[in-house]
């Protein structure tokens, strides 16, 4: 049972620069959510050494954060371990989507960091990706609240706040500890945008 259309893997593509964007579902009886994600990985490192030309792809992950929306479908975010020994050009994510009744979903996506951070999704779940600016958290501004989230090897989740009404732009500020790296401004999801610095002000 799939619970969005397919119009969410076009969008990832588009706004992330994906390389790969697979979904999968199943009911309870099914793997456990640590399963789904080792497989998930599994899946993903072999499309890495197979596009990248390496005997063996990169399998560690880490989680990178949590969510629960209003349905009560608890999402948890994961992604490329960088201390991975194999080292790759790709880094991915797999987004875990357990439902209150019991069936399961979740989609991986990977791509070569840039310059831009993007947002992708649809209006349910959006997944942030910071590029190359090495960013420690985000601060997330828009539909009349702000937060603070952590950043893990370049991804973090949007918490539903953000997520609850369409066509809302949010405007993401890059930090490392207390310093500001970037701002995108009023960006609308899925998107992708460069960071402006603080010295050149607002884009």
């Amino acid at each position: 049972m799939i619970r969005r259309s397919a119009a969410l893997l076009a969008t990832l593509v588009l706004a992330a620069g994906l390389a790969a964007c697979t979904r999968s579902t199943a009911t309870a009886e099914g793997p456990s959510r640590q399963e789904r994600v080792r497989q998930a990985f599994q899946r993903l490192g072999t499309e890495i050494a197979a596009k990248d030309g390496l005997p063996t792809g990169p399998t560690g992950y880490l989680r990178a954060g949590m969510n629960t929306l209003p349905s009560g479908t608890e999402l948890t975010l994961w992604v490329s371990d960088p201390g991975d020994p194999v080292k790759a050009r790709s880094r991915c994510f797999y987004l875990d989507e357990q439902h209150r009744d019991g069936v399961v979903s979740g989609y991986t996506g990977c791509g070569v960091p840039g310059r831009e951070v993007s947002l992708s999704g649809d209006t349910a779940t959006l997944v942030g990706s910071t590029g190359t600016w090495g960013a420690t958290a985000v601060k997330i501004e828009g539909n009349g609240t702000s937060t603070e989230v952590p950043v893990t090897a370049g991804y973090f989740l949007v918490p539903s706040t953000f997520t609850k009404e369409v066509d809302v732009p949010l405007t993401l500020t890059l930090l490392d500890e207390a310093k500001v790296l970037g701002t995108v401004t009023e960006l609308m999801p899925p998107g992708s945008a460069v960071p402006q610095p603080p010295s050149l002000g607002a884009q």
